[in-house]
């Protein structure tokens, strides 16, 4: 049997699977009796190796999200831990998202961390989006606006991350855990030489002014911290859209709200039109605390184009933010 390659992977993080490693996770989650039909990777995605595979006996799709914890920056390490936690937090407030067959964060399987789930049925909402109605498009903003509210809700002790001994930590305070992250997101940049010694202490700079400015005002809430329409899996209604399942947790973490609701507002950077231009502002947020998410958006983006297989990186609108900060009272 082959993978029948949709694309090529386009990501140093990620890599083609044995297709005898696939082959012992199926039995594993179904036996012997549940031979597999085909193999393909996803069409997007772009941290994690994915793919989609057909079985019989049952007649059934899966989902198969694969880390390897070797080639992952240090700030998306925790991807499997994440989506599996995650999905057993939304499940109890009762969220649609896929459900889970199997998950092995010990690489005792295959020799990587990965989760198994069911392929959830549908198409995704970038795929549709241009067939939309303005007046569907207007409905699904609506809805896509109230799922990140219901999101927002899902509160919790401290800020950070979503499972037990993971990197991001916990913290009571944002400051700390937004300190955490960036510099963890800062020794990736490092890493993969996006910064020069100037350019990383003015960075640096900006992010200890904002931690003492910052005035901890917000409870921790739920950040997905990846929405977008390549994440949001529905199905044509009458009306314009029905929400089958949210996706893809790999990233989520307990953060400040309006954190998903700005980043919804900016993909742009995955060379899509932003679906969502504006939502309206539901919390007062203080420069300091608008410059921590933002900040923390920015640079996350650069370790992915870091992590991307091309040439075409720059630092100049975290340099550019932080500069501008810096001279701000």
């Amino acid at each position: 049997m082959d993978i029948n390659l949709e694309r090529a992977f386009i990501s140093s993080s990620q890599e083609n699977i044995r297709i005898n490693a696939i082959e012992s996770i199926v039995e594993k989650g179904f036996g012997k009796e549940s031979p597999i039909t085909s193999i393909e990777t996803t069409k997007y995605g772009d941290v994690n190796s994915c793919y989609v595979i057909t079985i019989t006996n049952p007649m059934k799709k899966l989902f198969l999200k694969v880390e390897n914890h070797d080639l992952i920056p240090q700030y998306y390490s925790g991807q499997i831990e994440r989506e599996n936690a995650s999905i057993e937090l939304l499940k109890k407030h009762g969220f649609p998202c896929p459900t889970v067959i199997l998950c092995d964060i010990t690489k005792a399987d295959i020799g990587k961390k990965y989760i198994l789930t069911e392929f959830v049925d549908g198409y995704l909402l970038s795929d549709i989006w241009v067939n939309l109605t303005s007046s569907e498009k207007k409905k699904a903003k609506e809805e896509i606006i109230t799922l990140i509210r219901n999101l927002e809700e899902v509160k919790n002790p401290y800020f950070g991350d979503i499972y037990e001994n993971g990197n991001r930590g916990k913290f009571e305070d944002w400051n700390d855990a937004y300190s955490n992250l960036t510099d963890i997101l800062l020794k990736d940049c490092v890493n993969a030489g996006l910064f020069d010694n100037k350019e990383l202490e003015t960075v640096k700079s900006a992010i200890q002014k904002s931690c003492t400015k910052i005035k901890n005002n917000f409870h921790p809430c739920f950040n997905h911290m990846d929405i977008h329409s390549k994440n949001i899996i529905v199905d044509r209604a009458e009306d314009g859209i029905k929400l089958n399942a949210i996706i893809d947790f790999g990233n989520s973490m307990f953060g400040i709200p309006f954190t998903d609701e700005y980043r919804v507002c900016n993909y742009k950077f995955f060379k899509e039109d932003s679906f969502i231009s504006e939502i309206p502002k539901k919390f007062i947020i203080s420069k300091d605390e608008q410059f921590s998410y933002e900040l923390l958006f920015d640079l996350e983006c650069l370790v992915f184009e870091g992590m991307m297989k091309s040439n075409k990186v720059s630092n100049l609108k975290v340099l550019s933010k932080c500069r501008a900060y810096l001279i701000t009272a």
